[in-house]
């Protein structure tokens, strides 16, 4: 999901295979679960050392070629 702006009242986002939709903000907050920051800053870490890990293999599947 990608935020593109949003206001006091209204959050206007994406899916990834959805088109731009606009809801309110208690809206997004009953569709979305809340997430604190150091649950946030782990999610990113694991999210970052998976993206390492598929260029590691791909490297190591074009050497093994």
């Amino acid at each position: 999901m990608v935020i593109h702006s949003s206001t006091s009242h209204a959050v206007r986002f994406t899916r990834k295979k959805g088109g731009l939709r606009t809801v309110t903000i208690s809206r997004f907050n009953d569709e979305f679960e809340r997430v604190d920051y150091p649950e946030y800053s782990k999610i990113c870490a694991e999210i970052e050392q998976e993206n390492n890990l598929k260029t590691l293999r791909e490297m190591r599947r074009i050497k093994n070629c």
